[in-house]
């Protein structure tokens, strides 16, 4: 079991620390997670990560950013409920990934999957994270290319 260090906790501020690689610093409400902070995981949990962005009833909720170091992999956007939901952008260690709408953690609406570090991509609408069918896609970016 890990023992937990409550370093401060002083009015709607909260510092966690739970040994060297584990701990979250940020805004709290009744002794959650709720506000804007930064939650750092330990290389024992998923390795090498750390979120940062808005909480709720301790879960990730708002606008965030959550990357792996180790895996080298990253999304940015919104959560709901401690997942991916509303807008966002992921991107792995090689570059491939997807851009557009998440529902439930998973591609939900319209998006962009890029594969090959980004050079091919293709716009298209998602349901439950299964891809149903191909869209033109109107990006500024694609546009501009």
């Amino acid at each position: 079991m890990i023992d937990i260090l409550y370093n401060y906790i002083k009015e709607d501020l909260i510092s966690i620390m739970a040994g060297d690689e584990i701990g979250y610093k940020g805004e709290c409400k009744d002794g959650l997670r709720h506000g804007k902070g930064t939650f750092t995981y330990s290389k024992m949990a998923g390795g090498n990560a750390e979120y940062i962005g808005e909480w709720k009833d301790n879960r990730r909720d708002g606008w965030g950013t959550y990357r792996n170091y180790q895996e080298k992999s990253g999304y940015e956007g919104e959560w709901k409920d401690g997942l991916r939901h509303g807008q966002g952008t992921f991107v792995n260690r090689y570059g491939d990934g997807y851009e557009g709408e998440y529902k439930d953690g998973l591609r939900n609406g319209q998006g962009t999957a890029f594969y090959g570090g980004g050079s091919k991509r293709v716009a298209g609408v998602w349901k439950e994270g299964v891809f149903l069918y191909e869209v033109e896609n109107s990006s500024l970016w694609d546009s501009l290319r």
